[in-house]
């Protein structure tokens, strides 16, 4: 059968409207009875085939879609961006009320790329160049996940029911389960989620940042202010007063109306600070450059409170190995100050010297001529060695400092080490990733434009090429509303991932087939 013929029979499959089904049903039965009796290919008609499949499923999304809109709903996708994801996308479809945005729905989580040991996809499957759904039970829904690398978390929506038990405090935990991460009471890897019960119920849950997957710690912190962990802890991350893993979720006895947590942990080293309702900080696990801000160097299974003359209302603390082991911490005290403790070789601690500190010191701003103590500050990123740090003011201004390995994106030149200094103004938000001494920046501007500077080799940045830029510049954004934004790095690995018109987009490297293709600018990954 000629080449003309064939494409005839494509085209027919295509002409169908989508208007009857049995007619639908109808003409691919008689276009299928010719195609045999032609005698084509398999592999032709196969192809036209998937190719019409595809058209009917685009037409069929549109319909609901539209049908959804009559009713005032819109069907949306969500990135799921405190979840630290290795080689992976992973987006969650929602449905929101088009009047006011509000969620009312919450649907399936979906993930692609690696799955190591097949663990870490809720679904059994390998590296997958495609996204596939996390098998969560469909008759409850998930309002957050947490997690990261191959371990992962599921919340239930408060107010439901599954085998007729209240699920307001249970979560759904799959990927690896090294050191028993994953509080099932075992050390075994589980490729589906499955059902914890705890006796409180999670807001928010931190797991261990690192690549190395023979070391995880797990902390979960409760809405009713109390703390428990699981796994690794070695450095008594777990605040149990004993540096004993635990496979299943321990509360800690020493802590008590806890407001936030801030876990750091790498290559079987933690460190946590946490701050309760009355603005009182503690700390506790690894110590060695007194980052936990006690006054010395020895390493915490006991939180210990640390005084302070102000109340805190945020935390950022880091724990990285790179040619030996470092740690800082950073915290906003209620007028906008900001103490830095621990490490301090490319003076991250915010001051004009290279000495480490056991005791939270005030972080100066050198912006201007004469040094003064940083205010105002509203957001704080720590580091650890050869690590850039930053602060977000109130008024929109970008502090960074520490080690500059590609600048502070403030200049085309590279500056290796400084002081604060304001870097960019009329800043909406930020997301400064340190991974040992690979850096990235990107900062939503209060004008809409979405600027980055950094490590760029993968072609994380969005910009088209693989130089590394030492200068804020605008990423090449696709045309249509950009929902949502984040940078997704692991280590020299990543990029930056987007929801702009419903659809995911990402750039960078694809390994372990987690992009469609390597590219140097935001694509379609859906």
């Amino acid at each position: 059968m000629d080449e003309t013929k064939i494409k005839e029979y494509i085209k027919e499959l295509f002409n169908v409207q989508m208007t009857d089904t049995y007619a639908i049903l109808e003409k691919i039965e008689n276009v299928l009875s010719q195609i045999n009796e032609e005698k084509i290919k398999t592999e032709v008609w196969t192809q036209a085939l998937d190719s019409y499949c595809e058209l009917l499923k685009t037409e069929l999304e549109s319909i609901s879609n539209e049908a959804l809109k009559l009713i005032g709903i819109k069907r949306k996708k969500r990135l799921i961006k405190h979840l630290r994801l290795y080689r992976s996308l992973a987006y969650q479809e929602i449905y929101v009320e088009l009047k006011t945005n509000k969620i009312i729905k919450y649907g399936d989580l979906f993930m692609r790329g690696h799955s190591l040991s097949n663990a870490t996809a809720g679904c059994l499957r390998g590296h997958t160049a495609f996204f596939t759904r996390v098998a969560l039970p469909k008759d409850v829904e998930f309002e957050n996940f947490f997690g990261g690398h191959n371990g992962f978390f599921a919340l239930p929506k408060k107010g439901q029911t599954y085998k007729n038990e209240i699920t307001d405090t249970h979560l759904w935990a799959w990927g690896v389960n090294t050191d028993g991460c994953l509080g099932l009471g075992n050390t075994n890897n589980q490729p589906i989620p499955v059902q914890l019960k705890l006796p409180e119920r999670a807001v928010d849950i931190q797991t261990g940042q690192s690549i190395n997957t023979g070391t995880q710690t797990t902390l979960m912190l409760s809405e009713n202010g109390n703390v428990y962990g699981c796994g690794r802890n070695g450095y008594g991350e777990l605040a149990i007063g004993n540096t004993i893993n635990s496979s299943t979720f321990v509360k800690s006895p020493y802590l008590k109306n806890i407001k936030k947590i801030c876990l750091s942990f790498s290559s079987g080293v933690g460190q946590v600070l946490a701050i309760n309702e009355e603005g009182e900080l503690f700390s506790w696990g690894y110590n060695g450059f007194g980052a936990l801000g006690n006054g010395n160097t020895n390493n915490l299974s006991i939180p210990q409170k640390i005084i302070l003359e102000k109340k805190i209302i945020d935390i950022h603390t880091c724990v990285w190995e790179y040619s030996g082991w470092s740690q800082m911490s950073l915290v906003i005290a209620e007028d906008g100050s900001v103490f830095a403790s621990g490490y301090n070789g490319q003076k991250q601690l915010g001051v004009d010297n290279t000495t480490n500190s056991n005791t939270f010191i005030p972080v100066k701003d050198f912006t201007r001529y004469t040094p003064e103590i940083l205010k105002d500050a509203k957001k704080i990123v720590s580091s650890g060695i050869w690590g850039t740090c930053g602060v977000l003011k109130k008024n929109g201004d970008l502090i960074l400092w520490g080690q500059g390995e590609y600048g502070f994106g403030d200049s085309k030149t590279l500056t290796k080490t400084s002081t604060p200094k304001t870097r960019l103004r009329g800043v909406k938000d930020f997301q400064l990733v340190n991974e040992r001494k690979w850096c990235r920046c990107i900062a939503i501007m209060k004008d809409g434009r979405v600027l980055a500077f950094g490590k760029n080799t993968g072609k994380e940045l969005g910009f088209g090429n693989e130089d590394d830029y030492y200068k804020f510049s605008e990423i090449l954004l696709p045309h249509g509303e950009l929902e949502d934004i984040a940078i997704n790095c692991f280590e020299d690995e990543g990029g930056i991932n987007a929801i702009i018109n419903d659809s995911f987009w990402a750039c960078g490297n694809s390994l372990d087939y987690s992009l469609n293709c390597s590219c140097g600018t935001l694509q379609k990954q859906d």
